[in-house]
C-alpha cells in the first residue's frame, strides 16, 4: 500500500504514477510533458508532450497520450491483453483530431512499496509504459461497454519510441 493512503485514493496515486513515468520519459528524450485539466481528461487526453521549435516539417509538434495504468507484473505474453472501456477507445480512435493521440499503459508492481527505489546515486521506477495508436481503428458501435486491445511488448514507452513518435507526428505522419 501506498503510505498514508487509503483504498479510495490508491488508484488515484497509481494514475499520478504513470503520469510522473511519462513525464520522466518525455524530459530524457528532450521533449516538455505537460498534464492537463479536467476538460482535457474528459475529453481523453491527460497529458500533451511538445517539443519547442523546429523538429521535422512541422514546427512545435504535439502528440496526445491517454494515461492508464495496471497493477501486476510486467507482461509474460507478447503482446499482452489490455481492457480498454469504449469511451476511452472512442477518444482514441481515428484520426480527426488536432494533434495525434495514443495510449500509454504504465504497468506497476501490485505492491506500492516496489514502485519507486532510490539512493543517492540512482531512482528507479518500476515496471514500464508500452504505448498503442489506434489511430487506424473506427470508433465502436453504440452499447459496446469495452474492447480488449493486443499491445505489443516492442511498443516501450522510452526516450527513443517518443523520439520516433514526435518525428512522426512532427512529419505530419501518424503515430
Amino acid at each position: 500500500m501506498v503510505l498514508g493512503a487509503d483504498d479510495k485514493d490508491f488508484t488515484d496515486l497509481q494514475a499520478q504514477f504513470s503520469l510522473a513515468y511519462i513525464s520522466a520519459v518525455a524530459a530524457v528524450g528532450g521533449f516538455f510533458a505537460e498534464e492537463l485539466g479536467r476538460g482535457s481528461d474528459k475529453d481523453g487526453v491527460d497529458m500533451t508532450i511538445l517539443r519547442r521549435g523546429p523538429f521535422g516539417v512541422a514546427r512545435s509538434p504535439r502528440l496526445d497520450i491517454q494515461a492508464k495504468s495496471e497493477r501486476g507484473p510486467a507482461p509474460a505474453e507478447d503482446p499482452f491483453s489490455y481492457v480498454l472501456k469504449a469511451k476511452n477507445w472512442n477518444d482514441l480512435c481515428g484520426t480527426g483530431f488536432h494533434n495525434p493521440r495514443i495510449l500509454v499503459v504504465v504497468r506497476v508492481p501490485a505492491d506500492a512499496g516496489q514502485w519507486l527505489s532510490h539512493s543517492e546515486e540512482e531512482l528507479a521506477m518500476r515496471h514500464c509504459g508500452y504505448w498503442m495508436s489506434l489511430a487506424s481503428e473506427s470508433a465502436l458501435a453504440e452499447g459496446t461497454t469495452k474492447k480488449t486491445i493486443r499491445i505489443p511488448r516492442k511498443n516501450v514507452f522510452t526516450p527513443q519510441s517518443l523520439a520516433d513518435l514526435m518525428s512522426r507526428v512532427s512529419n505530419n505522419q501518424q503515430p
